[in-house]
């Protein structure tokens, strides 16, 4: 006794078998065709975002599937400033600042302790431009926030640094044209940690 399916039955299964492979197939090649696609596309794509306290360089790795398909390590304000004074405050210490987990129906950011680091460096570097530093108070201020955000407990130290920062500015009497080194406390950064 055979047991076969009735010919029209078979091409039916056959078909959807078929246009399920072919829509797979169509599916896989234009999203890995298309980069734009696979960096938005929310279940496909995570971000680890990192930050190194002893340069103040980021770094962000991209997934794909959770396999690491991207690393790219940018330069900030912070970084660019002790690069020309000799470079880092001792080894690459990497943290995690953000995550960004992407399923099919939600997007998850997670804020980590670090999460406010880059933007205190942006902070820092608007203060720069605005309060006129000289390259060794740019200098000074970049070691201090960075000493800050490596030994603070808590999250928002980096910005209270700044905020400390602006207050030297605005205390100046008479305004000078140029914030110097000599203008910030060698202990502000320690200050600042004990607040």
């Amino acid at each position: 006794m055979e047991n076969t399916l009735a010919p029209s039955r078979k091409r039916r299964v056959v078909k959807r078998l078929l246009t399920a492979l072919a829509v797979l197939l169509a599916l896989i090649i234009v999203v890995v065709g298309h980069d734009e696609l696979v960096q938005e596309f929310p279940s496909f794509n995570s971000r680890l975002d990192e930050i190194d306290l002893g340069s103040g360089r980021t770094r962000t790795t991209r997934y794909l599937f959770f396999v690491p398909i991207s690393v790219a390590i940018h330069q900030t304000a912070v970084s660019r400033v002790l690069a020309d004074a000799g470079g880092a405050e001792g080894d690459e210490q990497w943290h995690t600042t953000h995550s960004h987990m992407h399923t099919v129906l939600v997007r998850v950011r997670v804020n980590y302790r670090h999460g406010g680091a880059p933007g205190s460096i942006d902070s820092l570097s608007k203060v720069w431009q605005t309060g006129g530093f000289t390259a060794d108070a740019r200098r000074k201020s970049a070691r201090q926030l960075l000493h800050v955000m490596r030994e603070s407990k808590a999250a928002g130290l980096g910005g209270l640094y700044v905020s400390e920062l602006i207050g030297l500015i605005q205390d100046r009497n008479p305004p000078a044209d140029m914030l110097t080194a000599a203008d910030i406390p060698d202990d502000l950064a320690e200050q600042v940690l004990c607040k």
